[in-house]
């Protein structure tokens, strides 16, 4: 599973400009048909905001908070699974 995922992410990565200029020109006749109908729009910081720089860095924090929250949780699954499993030998004393 995890060789999988692994060159699911490698072939994203390489192709990761190709998206970006995509969605930029999508973005850019979406903004252009909104200007037709009189909608002021800041092209700029629009495109800014879709930049994989900015991108990386959002998924970058929400990946690092799953990842402590999965590793807490488990923890604590653990912690419970010893107190149970030792639960009997409370009940004998």
């Amino acid at each position: 599973m995890s060789y999988i995922v692994n060159i699911s992410l490698k072939d994203f990565l390489s192709n990761v400009p190709q998206y970006e200029k995509q969605l930029q020109a999508g973005v850019i006749n979406i903004i252009s048909l909104g200007e037709k109908y009189g909608f002021q729009v800041d092209k700029k910081t629009i495109l800014d905001a879709l930049s994989f720089n900015s991108f990386l860095g959002i998924t970058t924090n929400l990946i690092g908070s799953i990842g402590t929250f999965l590793s807490k949780f488990l923890l604590l699954i653990i912690g419970v699974a010893f107190i149970l499993a030792e639960s009997k030998s409370f009940e004998k004393n």
